[in-house]
């Protein structure tokens, strides 16, 4: 289909090369839907035709080579390049080239042709070069690229007077982790602020609009361990003295592990309750006292939950060791396990996953 494509333009070019010229009410000509659609072999025939034709704007000032780039065609580029040189010049209407729209093979490829490097710190009409784009875009990948390269100017600035670094420091929830990476990358390679810098703040996390959902679900939490907890206190392990002299006394009052259950315990119910009783003032109180009362009582119910952990430790351990000791130790290994990997686990859940670490050390080992 595609051959037949073929001759059947190379037939029209030659009855009529004017038709190379026609447009659509888009502005496009046929190399421009060639080249959108990477019929690279068609382009070529109509380049040897007319070369001129590359220098072609539809309505948006899109060029067959610039439509091409923003697809990522990276072998038609190259072929619209060696027909038309000067078409690396081209520019849309709103001032960009084509390391501004370029993928990242194309991009790649680009950057390679040491004549061209010169478009890497050339701006739009907005003052900002393809780096700028490519973070603005949140094309991290594309923006390493960019930097790695020996001709780029890291302190260029665009009309709002910041660099490519400063765009680094605008914050950005859903790309936080390539956003950091971005900003450690350019830091490294000398990036400099621009007239009006953003100093870099790591966000704690995304802001939240209405903290009443919030203060229900730990008032909830709590109250469930200040009741858990509460109930345990009058539920000592190992049950209660019957003899008439040491009456409701707990039977292994002088063991250390009953000692720690109920310090455990006291702890978990009164951090429990000193939450529970926080929230209560913060369901009425203004956005930034809510705030905080939240952040309290988060540690404080983290708090009671250790607390309620290391009771259960000690219970069980009270109970099954004199006849089980490996069950207990096991027990209290597996309590302790869980709790640390928790705590453990939790820098990496704000960290880059791996898979982005990994093309972000490829990218810049590649330099």
């Amino acid at each position: 289909m595609r051959l037949l494509a073929g001759k059947i333009i190379s037939c029209l070019i030659k009855q009529n090369s004017d038709l190379l010229r026609k447009i659509d009410d888009r502005g496009k000509a046929a190399i421009h839907y060639a080249a959108e659609a990477n019929y690279w072999d068609l382009v070529y025939q109509m380049l040897e035709a007319d070369d001129s034709i590359a220098l072609f704007p539809d309505n948006d000032g899109h060029t067959p080579l610039l439509g091409a780039a923003s697809s990522g065609h990276k072998y038609l580029c190259k072929a619209i390049l060696e027909m038309c040189p000067e078409s690396i010049e081209s520019r849309n209407r709103k001032g960009q080239h084509a390391l501004h729209l370029g993928k990242l093979p194309v991009v790649r490829f680009l950057i390679r042709i040491s004549e061209k490097s010169e478009l890497l710190n050339e701006g739009d009409e907005e003052g900002n070069t393809p780096l700028h784009l490519a973070i603005k875009e949140n094309d991290y990948e594309k923006a390493t690229l960019l930097s790695s390269s020996n001709s780029i100017d890291l302190g260029t600035v665009n009309k709002e007077g910041r660099t490519a670094l400063d765009l680094c420091c605008q914050t950005d929830w859903k790309n936080l982790h390539k956003q950091k990476l971005m900003w450690v990358y350019l830091t490294t390679r000398g990036a400099a602020h621009g007239r009006r810098p953003n100093k870099y703040r790591v966000p704690v996390g995304e802001p939240i609009a209405d903290l009443k959902p919030l203060i229900n679900t730990i008032a909830l939490v709590a109250t469930l361990i200040a009741t858990v907890t509460f109930a345990a206190a009058f539920t000592m392990p190992g049950g209660y003295d019957t003899s008439p002299d040491n009456l409701g006394v707990a039977n292994l009052a002088n063991k250390a592990a009953l000692r720690a259950f109920i310090l455990s315990n006291t702890i978990a119910l009164c951090c429990s309750i000193t939450a529970v009783s926080a929230l209560k003032v913060a369901v009425n109180a203004g956005q930034v006292i809510q705030r905080r009362i939240c952040i309290m009582s988060w540690v404080l119910v983290g708090l009671a939950m250790r607390g309620t952990l290391v009771a259960f430790m000690c219970g069980i351990f009270l109970v099954i060791a004199p006849k089980a000791l490996w069950v207990a130790i096991f027990v209290c290994i597996i309590c302790s396990t869980a709790s640390l990997a928790v705590e453990l686990s939790l820098p990496f859940l704000s960290s880059p996953s791996i898979i982005d670490f990994i093309r972000f050390m490829k990218l810049v080992l590649r330099k």
